[in-house]
């Protein structure tokens, strides 16, 4: 009797787990989807024409017919606010796929403590998510290098106020700017990939639980 009694709390646990991997799969992987779509369309910085237009803007700058040191420094003192937006989307995001995996994670365990020997079936589910969440890391700690490494570049150019240096500083601002463009494309596209990918394993999963 004990152990049968055991046996429905294990099982109980299990389905409200499983509501919540299913809560997560089917409504928040897509809604988060919506979101980078969304923010892809929307942010200043992830537009087509932004680094076009900022690339153009430092060739101005940079014309030593009219360059002024106090007018590139002023105008690489200002970050762009879009910049701070993605990093709080992307930890905002970073969150949620982070609870997904601890979700998916712990049916695994409880479904195994139950008998059923599904662990092979579960890696590759197991590791669909984690590639997202790796995928999301990456571009949260290219953000982040990218703040940190500009503001020690814009320190030096400050005390030191060298032509090349601000050239440094532009070259450095286009190339990571567009390495987080990619980034969030990517993040999409994965999201994509990973939702099919995680609705067919998790179904199939559940079939042979249920058999």
């Amino acid at each position: 009797a004990d152990e049968e009694a055991i046996y429905k709390v294990i099982q109980g646990k299990i389905q409200q787990i499983e509501q919540d991997i299913e809560k997560f799969i089917y409504v928040e992987i897509p809604q988060r989807a919506m979101e980078f779509d969304h923010i892809i369309k929307t942010s200043p910085l992830l537009q087509p024409t932004y680094l076009e237009k900022l690339e153009q803007s430092y060739q101005e700058m940079f014309n030593l017919d009219h360059f002024s040191m106090d007018d590139v420094i002023t105008k690489f003192s200002t970050s762009d606010q879009s910049i701070f937006d993605l990093e709080e989307f992307i930890r905002s995001q970073l969150i949620c796929v982070k609870e997904l995996c601890e979700n998916l994670k712990k049916w695994f365990y409880s479904v195994n403590a139950v008998g059923e020997n599904i662990q092979k079936n579960t890696e590759e589910l197991e590791q669909v998510i984690s590639s997202l969440e790796e995928g999301m890391k990456q571009v949260f700690e290219q953000l982040l290098y990218f703040h940190n490494t500009r503001g020690k570049l814009f320190v030096k150019l400050q005390k030191r106020k060298l032509f090349d240096l601000a050239k440094t500083l532009g070259q450095f601002d286009l190339s990571q700017l567009n390495v987080i463009k990619t980034g969030f494309t990517d993040i999409y596209n994965n999201m994509i990939v990973a939702y099919d990918a995680t609705v067919k394993s998790y179904e199939v999963l559940k079939i042979q639980i249920k058999e």
